[in-house]
């Protein structure tokens, strides 16, 4: 059995005692947008490389107490990082021949020696056209969607480009060094509001639904391929490769976001991500300090092998209204909360990162959430669908925080509401509705394909199949499997490797036991624990109850 909180796989080195860190790759490492930069590097149309104390190496290294050394360069490509030719209108513009180098011109690759520790880099955007086409997008009269073909045949070319990229990085590092392959960020919504207008006044200048809608399908596309260039890179003799998921590090403040929430109204503006800068178009769309801090941070997790907090599984004693929740660091928590006969939900109600206790009245309807682990009255309540529903919380438009939706077991039809009530007041109709699933299978919340947005699935208790969609519309199934024995009773949720997928737990009430799936596959379960003390009556409820660090964690919930 793993023990609670333990990660399913290898701890990771401890961080680098000296350095120097080497940072290359495009200008999402070099810190384009938060000048002022190096003055090597900020010279008009001799080198326009960007690179600037305030990008995420740079707060990396601070964060350490080590030296970086910063060969990034805005505009870059995989290429670029391996070529030694002197330009004088892109990267790596006279990079090649600045100190310190020994009178040969050397790459952004041949600044990494055999005694670096560590090198960081982002890079691919500009391998696919990024660039090009999000300026496409604002001042084309044409949807940037037609580029889709060719930024299909560019990802697939830049499997090759980084293979031959890492091979060499390999082939010039120790065997105990590391390489943090940091992916990009969403800088639009998972569910996107309104079209997006960056340019008032003109014909031009906004960014549609279906084009953010793209834009984030293509970044995922292309974190796909480095991340699976990445697991084939490791060697047994070679440096570690880990891929640096960031991709939902500007949550909650993405461009383009509805503001205020549930406003419906776009804004064009964030504090962690630029819009469109006029007096220097290339710094739009690149992160700020503070977004730069923030993909620091998420880099420091994996320098440091801290395992993202993840998801964990807790149990509620219907009978009494006892909550006994443990947190993925074994810290545990009992209180009560709640009248006998009310079905518990957990969830982020306050957008704060933590997911707290909720309850569903099925007499009447009637919701009472709670914004902390511990006991004491509701503080929210309000009502929201008919006798027998099923309560559902989860976040179904990707805006940060979660809602109580219902599925209704007579016309096994989802209910989906993304605002919560207040004052004992109803919510009305929902956003909106569809049919899904069998008569007798229970419903369940959760982000099977790592979008960022809660779809729904079933659970058919007397076999163990689990049925899901990846959309919140009527269909068919995309996907099922077999997980668990007849009677058990399941929940889902980030756990095992965190990396913003939700894949399934059961609890048995044979035994008292959770067991975790950590990938949304078929086969036994990936690890265990064991409730001492539990009933065979309690129900599970799933989420980052963050009770030991307090720190943020995904909210993803099932019933």
């Amino acid at each position: 059995m793993i023990p609670w909180g333990t990660p399913a796989r290898a701890a990771a080195p401890e961080a680098p005692a000296d350095g120097p860190i080497v940072a290359i790759g495009d200008s999402y490492t070099s810190g384009e947008g938060v000048p002022p930069y190096d003055s090597a590097s900020d010279r008009p149309g001799i080198n326009e490389c960007h690179r600037s104390s305030f990008a995420y190496p740079a707060h990396l290294g601070r964060s350490l107490g080590v030296p970086v050394e910063s060969w990034a360069c805005s505009g870059a490509t995989t290429s670029d990082l391996l070529t030694t030719a002197i330009r004088t209108d892109q990267a790596p513009w006279d990079d090649p021949i600045l100190e310190p180098f020994d009178g040969t011109p050397l790459s952004a690759i041949d600044r990494v020696a055999q005694d670096t520790p560590m090198v960081t880099l982002t890079v691919g955007g500009n391998d696919v056209g990024f660039s090009d086409i999000v300026s496409d997008c604002l001042l084309s009269f044409e949807s940037c969607t037609r580029h889709d073909p060719q930024v299909r045949l560019d990802l697939a070319a830049l499997e090759g480009s980084l293979q031959t990229l890492f091979s060499d990085l390999g082939g010039r590092l120790s065997s105990t060094a590391r390489v943090l392959v940091v992916g990009y960020p969403r800088i639009f919504p998972a569910v996107p509001v309104a079209d997006c207008d960056f340019i008032p006044l003109l014909p031009v200048g906004t960014f549609t639904i279906a084009e953010q809608e793209w834009a984030n399908t293509k970044t995922m596309d292309l974190n796909a391929v480095l991340r699976s260039e990445v697991e084939r890179s490791n060697q047994p003799d070679g440096p570690e490769f880990a891929y640096v998921d960031t991709w939902g590090v500007f949550g909650g403040s993405e461009l383009c976001r509805a503001d205020p929430p549930g406003s419906g109204a776009p804004t064009t503006s964030s504090p962690l991500i630029g819009g469109v800068d006029f007096a220097n178009y290339k710094h739009s769309f690149h992160p700020t300090s503070s977004g730069h801090l923030a993909i620091a941070d998420r880099v420091l997790g994996a320098v440091e092998g801290r395992t993202p907090i993840g998801e964990s599984v807790g149990l509620v004693d219907p009978t009494s209204g006892v909550w006994n929740l443990r947190d993925s660091e074994g810290t545990a928590s009992s209180f009560y909360f709640g009248d006998p006969g009310d079905y518990p939900v957990t969830g982020d109600w306050d957008c704060q990162g933590t997911d707290t206790p909720g309850l569903y009245r099925q007499s009447d309807g009637y919701v009472y959430l709670r914004n902390s682990n511990r006991q004491g009255v509701a503080d929210t309540r309000f009502f929201f669908g008919d006798p027998g529903d099923i309560p559902l919380a989860g976040d179904m438009n990707g805006d940060g925080c979660d809602t109580i939706s219902v599925y209704r077991p007579s016309e096994q039809r989802f209910y989906v509401i993304n605002e919560l009530g207040e004052d004992d007041g109803g919510l009305g109709a929902a956003d909106y509705s569809f049919v899904f699933g069998n008569p007798g299978d229970r419903p369940v919340v959760g982000d099977w394909d790592g979008d960022g947005v809660d779809e729904v699935g079933l659970h058919r208790e007397s076999t163990g199949l689990f049925y899901w969609r990846n959309t919140l519309t009527a269909g068919v199934a995309d996907g099922s499997i077999y997980f668990g024995d007849p009677g058990d009773r399941f929940v889902a949720g980030d756990w095992g490797v965190v990396d913003g997928r939700d894949t399934p737990a059961v609890y048995r009430p044979s035994d008292r036991t959770v067991y975790f799936r950590h990938t949304l596959t078929e086969g036994v379960a990936d690890s265990q624990f064991l409730w001492p003390g539990a009933n065979a009556s309690w129900l599970p409820v799933a989420g980052g109850f963050n009770l030991s660090r307090g720190l943020p964690s995904s909210g993803s919930v099932g019933d």
